[in-house]
């Protein structure tokens, strides 16, 4: 049946030849322009209308699912409705263990959309989770509905296109339109499907191409004119925004060198780890001893409210041998035992199976990026809000600063060419590389995270990534972002 509507009744041919044959995954029966922009059921891709390609099977996969994206599109306004107050399950039997969020109504699609524009692309979402909101753009009112296939999304960093040429190919996004509402889907590393958004505004075909760029996805450029310049016939009805005109769209700060919300953000850490620090020295007695896990916890409660890396049996802010619950800076969470470090990184590594699962969800290198890369996207994804836990072979623990990733200072001079000699083993200049600045430099890495640091002999709310790690440890470095918000 063409599903594109619920007064369809036509089989088309090139339908009941799928039917008796469905491995003829070429589309060879596909004749004229008509079908084969239309998809199987009625699903204008714009690679293909573009192009003039056959669906491929990851189009041909969300095709499948029509149903699904029409019934929410017939039944909007039911759902946003009754979805205020409690999560509530479609009443369509294929897909009755999905559920429309109540979750909604707290801004989650719009953290998807914030989050794909800040280089964020991993998201803690419900396993068929549908997310509602509504939004007004330039005028234009759109109703949008986020589909999550899974409940931990992580994005492929290729979902953001240079040009509308790109799509032809591109195994990372696919974007098309039906006559009711435009289609964008997002796959992961290995191509399978994670999560979709349905934009159901006036013009579908317009609108689709549209959101490409309010999201961030694609941004006008030199290369995009040049790439595009084949098609421009059939982009003309759409306006690329820059991403400071992005910004105004969506009612944000012009992006200067830094918003005011992000001095905020900065700020905010700037006191927080300050205080950490001195809470760790107070509490192990001496600048030189570790206390990693006392200045982690202790600068992520003062940022977050929340005391989750405290032991469950609770600890004081800033002492150890005077502590008990009687104090008022005492502290109950959710780590085992007495809440070290390494109790702390033994729970992270576990948290999907322990009390941290509602807490933390791990952020993992993508296939194709350079560490430098994603180390950015790390940075990126703190100076914009988010809370990232760093996690050290299997006794250390850090978090992530606000204010931008540090240039790589290289202390070569500080060493025997392999490890740092002895006067500054126990005395690093952190100002001029130490500890092992050049163990990034000497492999052309020009800039690290920005971290709170209190290991051996280095107690700073403001250092980068090498002051207690060489490059071969941090690249095995586990990370996991803070969800519970």
């Amino acid at each position: 049946m063409d599903y594109s509507g619920q007064e369809a009744t036509a089989l088309y041919k090139y339908q009941w030849d799928l039917i008796h044959n469905p491995k003829r995954v070429w589309f060879a029966w596909l004749k004229d322009e008509e079908e084969v922009k239309a998809g199987i059921y009625g699903v204008t891709w714009l690679g293909n209308i573009l192009f003039g390609l056959y669906p491929d099977e990851q189009e041909t996969e969300i095709e499948t699912r029509i149903e699904l994206f029409n019934h929410i599109h017939q039944e909007y306004e039911k759902y946003y409705s009754s979805s205020k107050t409690k999560d509530v399950n479609l009443s369509i039997d294929k897909y009755k263990s999905w559920s429309v969020r109540k979750a909604s109504f707290k801004g989650i699609a719009k953290k998807v959309f914030q989050g794909l524009k800040t280089n964020d692309n991993t998201f803690t979402l419900w396993n068929g989770g549908i997310y509602f909101e509504e939004y007004t753009l330039e005028g234009k009112t759109y109703k949008v509905a986020v589909y999550s296939a899974k409940e931990n999304i992580e994005l492929n960093k290729n979902i953001r296109i240079k040009s509308f040429s790109e799509l032809r190919y591109n195994k990372s996004i696919k974007a098309g339109y039906t006559k009711n509402y435009g289609l964008i889907a997002f796959y992961d590393t290995e191509g399978k499907m994670h999560m979709v958004i349905q934009i159901i505004g006036e013009n579908p075909e317009k609108d689709v191409k549209q959101w490409l760029n309010y999201l961030g996805l694609i941004l006008p450029s030199k290369e995009q004119e040049e790439e595009d310049k084949g098609i421009i016939n059939k982009i003309l009805d759409v306006i690329l925004h820059n991403l400071d005109e992005l910004n105004k769209i969506w009612g944000e700060e012009e992006t200067k060198e830094k918003s005011f919300n992000n001095i905020n953000i900065i700020e905010n850490y700037k006191k927080s780890t300050n205080q950490a620090v001195k809470d760790a020295i107070k509490a192990v007695g001496d600048e030189s001893k570790p206390a990693c896990n006392v200045c982690t916890r202790a600068a992520f409660y003062y940022i977050t409210g929340d005391p989750v890396l405290f032991p469950a049996r609770g600890s004081c802010l800033d002492e150890f041998e005077t502590c008990n619950s009687s104090n008022s800076n005492f502290l109950k969470g959710k780590i085992s035992n007495d809440g070290s470090a390494s109790d702390i990184v033994n729970d992270l590594a576990n948290y999907k199976t322990n009390e941290l699962k509602d807490f933390f969800t791990e952020i993992t290198k993508i296939e194709g990026e350079t560490y430098e890369q994603f180390w950015e996207r790390l940075q990126n994804m703190v100076d914009n809000g988010s809370i990232i836990i760093g996690t050290y072979k299997t006794n250390h623990v850090f978090m992530l600063v606000a204010g931008g990733m540090c240039e790589v200072i290289n202390n070569i001079e500080h060493t025997d060419g392999r490890f740092l000699k002895e006067e500054y083993k126990s005395n690093p200049k952190l100002e001029q590389g130490d500890k092992y600045g050049f163990s990034f430099a000497t492999r052309s890495i020009q800039k690290v995270p920005r971290i709170i640091e209190c290991g051996n002999t280095v107690k700073s709310a403001n250092a980068a990534l090498y002051a207690n790690m060489d490059y071969k440890n941090a690249i095995n470095i586990k990370w996991y972002k803070y969800i519970k918000r």
